[in-house]
């Protein structure tokens, strides 16, 4: 499970002043710190994970920073978490914790994303009876989940490849699953 809670980080905040924390921020913004940024996330569930424990605590100190793009800082920290809890993990739960509303709002948006887009080719979509016989709608009605069906009869992955921007991205998904054939 993953939430977002408000609350007062100013303990957080003086340990992180006095050099007790590692910083992901120290460089600026752009590309290369959202990369660190998902770097010290993962680094902090990997090492939770070797500890052995089951729930972890992520404090966001310094998001109010007006270089920093909540939405984005959202998006990449819940990713890596989800990816993390999706391939082996012995944590169960992960809270992230902000002192400001406004960013608690940005990250609980995408951690109640529950779309799963299945992009794929004519399996996905369901050949040759149709999409309400696929795959991906059997899933929908055992697991109650929204899953989308994008697949397409006779795609290569690379014509899918070319479609992902269309098909996939403006449905904001939480996960994508993908299944292309090769010959």
């Amino acid at each position: 499970m993953i939430s977002v809670r408000q609350a007062d980080l100013s303990v957080i905040k003086q340990q992180k002043d006095a050099g007790g924390m590692i910083r992901a921020h120290e460089a600026g913004t752009g590309p290369s710190y959202y990369s660190r940024v998902r770097a010290a996330v993962g680094e902090a569930l990997r090492s939770a994970e070797s500890r052995g424990l089951k729930s972890l605590l992520l404090p966001v100190v310094d998001s109010k920073r007006q270089d920093i793009n909540p939405d984005m800082l959202a998006k990449i920290m819940v990713s890596e978490v989800r990816r993390h809890l999706t391939v082996s993990s012995g944590l169960t739960e992960v809270n992230f914790l902000l002192e400001d509303a406004a960013e608690v709002q940005a990250f609980a948006n995408i951690i109640n994303r529950t779309k799963i887009v299945c992009l794929g080719d004519s399996i996905t979509y369901g050949y040759p009876d149709g999409p309400q016989f696929s795959w991906v709608a059997v899933l929908t009605k055992a697991t109650g989940h929204e899953f989308i069906n994008r697949g397409v009869n006779g795609e290569t992955t690379g014509q899918m490849l070319d479609r992902f921007a269309q098909d996939v991205l403006p449905e904001q998904p939480a996960y994508l699953i993908l299944l292309g054939g090769g010959q």
